[in-house]
């Protein structure tokens, strides 16, 4: 079957690489969803009735209901990633990775989206325990803004798993790089 995928934050360097790996290797439909001012990426995906556009960002709850609604899966890779502007501007970077992720999840839960990929951060652990090897077992402690702002979407993530039985991945990547980068 067919599924429709929804990318949030599509157009940014994760997932410019994650739509077109998604292109190759599937048949899937995919909807990315992605802000106005990051437009110019959309010229690294192919021409193809695959993929969609929404302009808007996961603070309009209204534009981002129209794609999740189309969906059946989401991965969301939105949020306000720079860690140092984090210590600037604290109160966006929680707008948009704290209440933007609980609107993907309270979409997700209201249009029974068979899975959500939540991209987290491995900020959310901080600096390595000396003597400890950095994995899921990782005490968490984050120490920025940013980090504090991963973590506590993870744990509202988990609430909806908990709770609605949300289908829901958490994945904390460190040190994401490659193409269009």
């Amino acid at each position: 079957m067919r599924e429709t995928i929804l990318v949030t934050g599509g157009s940014g360097f994760i997932g410019i690489n994650l739509v077109l790996r998604l292109l190759k290797s599937t048949p899937h439909n995919i909807i990315v969803l992605t802000r106005m001012k990051m437009r110019y990426a959309i010229s690294k995906f192919p021409r193809t009735k695959r993929v969609s556009f929404v302009y808007s960002n996961i603070l309009q709850k209204n534009l981002l209901e129209r794609a999740v609604k189309k969906s059946t899966i989401i991965i969301h890779l939105a949020s306000d990633t720079n860690p140092i502007v984090s210590l600037v501007d604290t109160i966006k970077m929680i707008r948009s990775n704290i209440v933007g992720t609980t609107n993907v999840l309270e979409l997700a839960q209201k249009y029974k989206i068979k899975r959500v990929i939540l991209l987290s951060s491995g900020g959310v652990y901080g600096n390595r325990v000396k003597g400890r090897k950095m994995d899921e077992k990782h005490p968490l402690c984050p120490i920025t803004p940013y980090a504090v702002s991963k973590l506590s979407a993870d744990l509202v993530a988990n609430t909806f798993f908990s709770n609605f039985k949300t289908p829901i991945i958490i994945l904390r990547p460190f040190n994401v790089y490659g193409p269009h980068q």
